[in-house]
């Protein structure tokens, strides 16, 4: 009775699946640890961003970002290193998004303070022609 890939793939153990990757590169070794750990990564994501949507962009992030370091890396404990990788690239990912929001912050109040200056700067010329229309009218013959 023949196997089929799916079927093959099921049986090997964690380890067994990074040492074919490391010689051979064929990305469904990858995909086939995908439907291992994907909800234990998505409940890791799931903690820190607290939004679904989220938490679903940043698990394929981390599964492409797999392809590149399970071919630098020696993982001993597959789940272990997973989980370790999962939780700084959330933790990398949260100072991103606080770091872009001050930013935008930042930038709203940067805004509000030119819409404030010029406001400024339009009512001091407002007064001023207020100022010019009082003399022209107290100069102007009854």
């Amino acid at each position: 009775m023949a196997f089929s890939k799916d079927e093959y793939l099921k049986q090997l153990s964690d380890s067994e699946l990074l040492a074919i990757y490391k010689k051979n590169g064929d990305k469904l070794l990858i995909g086939e640890l995908y439907k291992r750990y994907t909800h234990l990564v998505l409940g890791m994501c799931l903690h820190y961003f607290n939004d679904k949507d989220v938490a679903k962009d940043v698990v394929v992030q981390i599964f492409e970002k797999l392809f590149d370091e399970l071919k630098k890396r020696e993982v001993e404990n597959f789940k272990s290193w997973l989980s370790f990788v999962v939780r700084n690239f959330c933790i990398s990912e949260l100072r991103k998004m606080k770091t872009q929001l001050n930013r935008d912050i930042q930038y709203q109040y940067e805004v509000k303070q030119e819409l404030r200056l010029i406001d400024e700067s339009e009512a001091a010329d407002h007064e001023k022609k207020l100022a010019h229309l009082e003399l022209a009218l107290q100069n102007l013959n009854p």
